[in-house]
C-alpha cells in the first residue's frame, strides 16, 4: 500500500494493487482527535500544524492499535451525534426490530427527504470500530448509518417515536396537476419538482410517506 497526499483536493490517497480510496483532511483529523479523546490518549490527539500530513495517519495508527485491546468503545458514532440518538441505536443493534430512519439537519430537524433503503434493521460493522450499519428491508444490504444526521426514528410494527428531534419537520410539499403531460400530478418540494405520479391518490401517498405519517412506502 503507497499514500500520496493530494493537497489541491483535500485528501489523503490510499494506492492498492486492485484500487485506491481517499480520506479526506478533515475526516481523518476530526477522527483521530475523537479516537484520542475517548480512548484517553490525548497525547495522540493531532495538532492543527499536523492537519493535511502524514503525522495525522501515524497517530490514528497508533490508536487503532490501542482501541482493538480496548473493549469500552462500544458502536463507533460520529462525532456530535445526540446521546438520545445513541442509546436508540444501541437498543435496536440488539433488538433487531424494523424501522424507519429519517436524515436531516441535526441543528434545525428539516427532513432531507431521502426515500429509498431507510426501513430496515441496526447492525454494527466488523473490525475495530464498530459503526452503526442500517440493513435495508429491501435487499438486506448492510449501509453505514449516518448517525450524526438522524432526526426521527420509527418502529415499524406500531408506528412509534422512538427518537424526533425536537425541531422535526419536512420542507414544504405541493401537489399540482398539469405539470407534465404524462402524469396526472407532481409534488413540488420548495420550488422543484420532486417526483411525478400517475394518480392524484398515489401523490398523496408519497407526501404521507416523506412525511413520516405512514411507514408504507408507495410503490
Amino acid at each position: 500500500m503507497n499514500i500520496t497526499i493530494n493537497t489541491e483536493q483535500s485528501q489523503y490517497v490510499k494506492t492498492f494493487v486492485e484500487g485506491c480510496s481517499t480520506w479526506g483532511f478533515q475526516n481523518a483529523f476530526d477522527e483521530t482527535a475523537l479516537l484520542a479523546e475517548r480512548l484517553g490518549h490525548p497525547e495522540l490527539a493531532p495538532f492543527m500544524a499536523d492537519y493535511g500530513t502524514e503525522e495525522v495517519l501515524k497517530k490514528y495508527a497508533k490508536l487503532i492499535k490501542l482501541a482493538a485491546k480496548d473493549p469500552r468503545l462500544g458502536t463507533w458514532f460520529k462525532k456530535g451525534t445526540p446521546d438520545a440518538v445513541k442509546k436508540v441505536i444501541d437498543r435496536l443493534i440488539h433488538t433487531g426490530e424494523k424501522v424507519r430512519v429519517f436524515y436531516g439537519d441535526p441543528k434545525t430537524g428539516k427532513s432531507t427527504l431521502d426515500e429509498f433503503d431507510m426501513i430496515g434493521s441496526l447492525a454494527r460493522s466488523t473490525g475495530v470500530l464498530k459503526t452503526p450499519l442500517l440493513l435495508s428491508e429491501s435487499d438486506g444490504f448492510g449501509a453505514p448509518l449516518l448517525d450524526d444526521k438522524v432526526i426521527r426514528i420509527i418502529r415499524v410494527s406500531d408506528h412509534k417515536n422512538l427518537y424526533k428531534h425536537p425541531g422535526f419537520h419536512v420542507p414544504e410539499m405541493k401537489i399540482v396537476e398539469g405539470e407534465h403531460h404524462q402524469f396526472k400530478a407532481s409534488v413540488v418540494v420548495e420550488g422543484t419538482v420532486a417526483a411525478r405520479f400517475r394518480s392524484y391518490a398515489k401523490a398523496c401517498k408519497w407526501v404521507a410517506f416523506m412525511a413520516g405519517e405512514t411507514v408504507e412506502q408507495p410503490e
